[in-house]
Formats: C-alpha cells, structure tokens, sequence
C-alpha cells in the first residue's frame, strides 16, 4: 500500500513539475523572449539564460526542501529532548 502511495506521489509531483515547466516556457516566450530578439541575442543564448533561470529555480527547491528535512529531523529529536530545550532549539 505505501509503495503505491509513493507511487500516485511521485506522479502527482511529476505533473506539477511538468505544469510549471509548462506554464514557466509560456511566460518566457511572450514576455522575454521577444524583447531578447529585439536586443540581437543569439537563440543559443535565449536558451541558455533561459536553462540558467531554471537550474537558479531548481536549486532553490532543493535548497528550501534541505532545510525543511533538517526542521523535520530537528522536530524528529526535538520528542527525545525536554521541553526546555525543545524551546531553545525552535528559537534559533
């Protein structure tokens, strides 16, 4: 049952993931992408900003998904601590 779970999860996330890509491709061409012509920019180039603009994306995600593991391990160990210093470690 949990591997299926995981299963419809992960092709939850796939969707969003592809949606975003999508819709992140749709705004670049009608908003960036013309004025980047305008200026004479090789569409190499256009590509490559735009593959830098999502890799920026994409290593926000992991970084913000790091920190929100590390809270939920913290949390994890925070249930062996005592109260006191459970409230100390939430207030760094």
């Amino acid at each position: 049952m949990i591997g299926r779970m995981q299963g419809v999860t992960l092709g939850l996330i796939q969707e969003v993931l592809a949606e975003a890509r999508s819709g992140r491709r749709d705004v670049w061409n009608s908003l960036v992408l013309p004025t980047l012509r305008e200026e004479g920019i090789s569409p190499e180039e256009i590509e490559r900003r735009f593959d830098a603009a999502t890799e920026e994306s994409r290593n926000y995600a992991f970084a913000l998904a790091d920190e929100v593991r590390r809270n939920e391990e913290l949390a994890t160990d925070e249930t062996d601590l005592t109260p006191k210093q459970a409230l100390l470690l939430t207030s760094l």
